[in-house]
């Protein structure tokens, strides 16, 4: 049980904060978030595919098929997206209350309460000074969140342990069924041409709009390669040197160490001898995913709530911070409309 919980109030995590404070989670860039239900979010999705028919009303010009009203099928289909319960858990000294100005656990302080340590703490857990460290919290909690939806929504895995995962692929994943295009790097534009071929892919599926999350090395590889006649790639120009966001061709790409996680990509399928590059496809329009807080910030300072090799808290004198949030995830028409790149390695 925990000694007490902190609430968490509004903005400590949404849309905004994670993709500020996660430089290296991908996924919550390129789509916002939706609100999502603790049983989870249906989606109904229907495909009116097919073009309209001349109907000849009576007319002596009308071919056969135009005497007579003809339709299309219209097909149904339903995406449902489960909320996975996630915790993020740090084990901090208790002297970190000293930045509270407050140190209930030192006999010599003046606000120490003489046999009743754990109620200084609680107490002083309720106190403005608190704002430090639960900023810090904060921040490392959304960089977490977001780096945990491209391991869920990316690779199909757990976040924590890289290994794949039947609960955190019960929501698909981008690796199961994107569109594979390979390339083997060289000097010349073989990276640029392995990026226009996937635009061009999703293009021809259908869709009017593209957006990229990629490895940062695959944007040097454009940036680098050379024309045959020696010049730089059309989209050399557009690229700088550092950066998490740039704009090719029209195609805004999110570049994140996640994308270049060679451990995830293994235990998503992808050959150890490849590196994947980039996956590209209309985020915007097909990818939904939604968070909720399920708790404040638990504190612990006993036991051993987290199954530590430390063991019990109060004997290595530390305190436990812990949030849980269920994340959830989908794509509508599944994942095989997205075009995954990578290469071989050298």
């Amino acid at each position: 049980m925990a000694l007490a919980t902190i609430d968490i109030k509004p903005g400590f995590s949404d849309r905004g904060l994670i993709s500020e404070d996660s430089p290296q989670g991908v996924l919550v860039k390129t789509a916002n978030s939706t609100p999502i239900d603790f049983v989870g979010k249906e989606y109904q999705t229907i495909d009116f595919s097919g073009e309209m028919g001349i109907f000849g009303e009576g007319s002596p010009d009308a071919a056969a098929e135009e005497k007579t009203k003809s339709s299309n099928d219209a097909t149904n289909g339903k995406l449902t997206i489960f909320p996975v319960t996630l915790q993020a858990s740090y084990r901090v000294p208790k002297k970190f209350l000293a930045i509270f100005g407050v140190d209930g656990y030192n006999p010599s302080a003046p606000t120490y309460n003489a046999g009743a340590p754990a109620s200084m703490l609680e107490q002083a857990l309720q106190q403005p000074y608190q704002k430090g460290i639960l900023e810090q919290y904060s921040h490392y909690t959304n960089r977490m969140i977001g780096r945990a939806l491209d391991y869920l929504g990316i690779y199909g895995i757990n976040p924590q342990t890289k290994k794949a995962s039947a609960i955190a692929r019960q929501n698909d994943y981008l690796l199961k069924a994107a569109a594979p295009i390979s390339y083997t790097p060289g000097t010349g534009p073989q990276a640029a041409q392995a990026f226009n071929a996937a635009v061009r892919a999703v293009a021809e599926n259908g869709d009017t709009a593209a957006q990229g999350i990629v490895n940062p090395a695959f944007l040097a590889a454009i940036q680098d390669g050379e024309t045959n006649i020696g010049s730089q790639t059309q989209y050399a120009a557009q690229i700088p040197l550092i950066g998490s966001q740039v704009s090719l061709g029209g195609v805004t790409l999110y570049a994140g160490s996640t994308v270049a996680d060679a451990t995830a990509a293994t235990a998503a399928g992808v050959a150890s001898t490849n590196v994947l590059d980039a996956i590209i496809g209309d985020y915007q329009d097909r990818f939904v995913w939604g968070m909720n807080l399920l708790s404040g910030i638990e504190v612990f300072d006993s036991g051993n709530p987290d199954n530590s090799s430390e063991g019990d808290l109060a004997a290595v004198n530390k305190v436990l911070l812990r949030t849980e949030i269920a994340l959830a995830w989908g794509f509508i028409g599944g994942t095989d409309k997205f075009m995954s790149i990578s290469h071989t390695k050298a």
